[in-house]
């Protein structure tokens, strides 16, 4: 694949998102890599949302709109991961409510060239409020991407990431039902069996508001925060249940390392002496050291 003849398909899920999809429209239109088409789908949306998209896909050649059923965000990612252009060497997903930097796709682009296998590239991003402001940007994961990682955390935030043909057709082969979210499946997935590259630039304002707002905690809140998120998820066990997913639906498709990784994780959970030993020892961690500390608790308590 050479970086003149790549063609570049944009993915975006819209639900109910007629006050903010304008900005991101006309950041899209700004891109330094013009070149490229975009393929909507809508996850149901009872506002005005659809009837906006249906104007911009009457006049603009490069977009194809689906109103599909409320599927949720990441089926609704997944779907259109599947209807994606064939032709296409390169697709990357796209977000309502952000605005993207101009050199977002080129940068995603030079980044993919020439890689064989499937490959996933994303990066950095700027949380703002509601109105754009910025509020302070992503914290960049020191010990970069891998397996071991991704097995129980996520650093590929969706509106960031792109695909090569390989990873989408991957990611194509399989209907999961217990991801955590689409981007940290896919992270998850193309971290086991192909590479992923991590761009600590900002690639887009990630707007911030109402039910997605985060906020902002230091000191002691900040370690209750993390823990009461890790020990909500932990109840449920999404990330085994996630990682049973994947050996499920494609363990022959990881490279020997990963199935390793991957055996051992899910293989030390039915005894607390296993459990144990591999809270202290085993390869899987989190980027930042009070997550990772939070994570081995929880793991040895069985609620991971």
């Amino acid at each position: 694949m050479t970086l003149d003849s790549s063609q570049i398909e944009v993915l975006l899920s819209t639900y109910n998102g007629e006050l903010y999809v304008g900005a991101l429209l006309e950041s899209l239109w700004a891109q330094t890599i013009g070149d490229f088409r975009l393929r909507i789908r809508d996850d149901g949306s009872h506002d005005g949302t659809v009837n906006l998209l249906r104007e911009l896909s009457a006049r603009e050649p490069r977009v194809t709109l689906t109103v599909g059923a409320n599927d949720g965000a990441a089926q609704s990612f997944l779907e259109l991961l599947r209807s994606a252009d064939p032709g296409a060497d390169l697709v990357a997903l796209c977000d309502q409510d952000d605005v993207w930097f101009p050199q977002k796709l080129e940068w995603g682009r030079d980044a993919l060239s020439g890689l064989d296998g499937p490959a996933l590239y994303c990066g950095g991003i700027i949380i703002t409020d509601e109105d754009l402001e910025p509020l302070r940007q992503h914290r960049v994961p020191r010990r970069g991407p891998s397996f071991a990682n991704a097995l129980v955390e996520n650093i590929a935030t969706g509106a960031t990431i792109m695909l090569n043909r390989a990873a989408v057709n991957l990611a194509s082969k399989s209907r999961p039902q217990n991801m955590v979210m689409h981007d940290q499946w896919l992270y998850l997935l193309v971290s086991g069996c192909g590479t992923v590259i991590y761009d600590p630039r900002p690639q887009v304002l990630y707007r911030q508001h109402g039910s997605n707002a985060v906020g902002i905690a230091k000191g002691f809140e900040d370690w209750r925060r993390r823990a009461r998120r890790q020990g909500r998820a932990g109840h449920k066990r999404v990330l085994t249940k996630q990682a049973r997913e994947l050996r499920d639906l494609h363990y022959a498709d990881l490279d020997a390392t990963s199935r390793n990784q991957l055996d051992d994780f899910l293989g030390s959970g039915d005894s607390l002496l296993a459990r144990m030993r591999y809270a202290c020892f085993g390869a899987t961690f989190r980027q930042r050291k009070i997550d990772n500390l939070i994570y081995r608790v929880l793991y040895f308590l069985k609620r991971v």
